[in-house]
This record gives structure tokens, C-alpha cells and sequence, in this order.
């Protein structure tokens, strides 16, 4: 790690946290070309690409949700405003579309019994 001299400060995305980064990931600062621009740590780094690519459209709802629990994201210890409202929308939506897929299995199964 770069001392703190040669280092500059960020806040993650995704928890808040404020950390540095060394002048290496500061070149690379306004690009996707170093993940340490954008995220503390590889956990809130995996969250925010999930709720990134639910947001536009990449993966459904449910594919995110299971992201977010493979990520343990119950077990960090603070989140942005942003990242509680996209999490808490996520988890939402893959629940009611697991519902509609019950519902819908449902209804095909006792179509078949007719």
C-alpha cells in the first residue's frame, strides 16, 4: 500500500467509507479501469456492479438479490442512502416476481389437471 503522502482519499460507493488509494488507481480516477475508484473492497465492489446491472437491465431482480446474499451484504456495517434504497428495492421486486412465478405455476398446474 502507498503511504498516506502518495495517496489520495475516496468515498465507496457503496458503504461510505472513506480510504485511499494509491496514485497508480488516481490515474486511472474518472475511467471503469480500476475497480479501488469506486469501491473499498471487493464485497461493496460486487454489490454496486449488481445493483448497477439491475438497474440497467442486465440481470433481473432476482439474479441480483441472489448477488447481493452471496455478497453477505447484510454484514457490512453501513451503507449509502443510495445502496439501502437500490438493496431494499432489489430484494422487493425479486420477491413479488418470485410470487408471480408461483402464481403462474400454480395456474398452469391445474390447467394441466383439467
Amino acid at each position: 500500500m502507498a503511504d498516506k503522502s502518495s495517496a489520495g482519499l475516496v468515498t465507496c460507493v457503496t458503504c461510505g467509507k472513506q480510504y485511499t488509494v494509491c496514485r497508480k488507481c488516481e490515474q486511472h480516477k474518472g475511467t471503469w479501469q480500476s475497480w479501488r475508484m469506486t469501491a473499498c473492497n471487493m464485497q461493496c465492489y460486487e454489490i454496486s456492479n449488481a445493483i448497477h446491472d439491475y438497474y440497467i437491465g442486465i440481470i433481473t431482480a432476482t439474479e441480483a438479490r441472489d448477488i447481493l446474499l452471496a455478497q453477505n451484504y447484510e454484514s457490512l456495517e453501513s451503507t449509502t442512502e443510495n445502496t439501502a434504497k437500490w438493496i431494499a428495492k432489489i430484494i422487493l421486486d425479486a420477491e413479488a416476481a418470485n410470487k408471480a412465478a408461483k402464481k403462474t405455476a400454480k395456474a398452469a398446474l391445474i390447467d394441466n389437471t383439467k
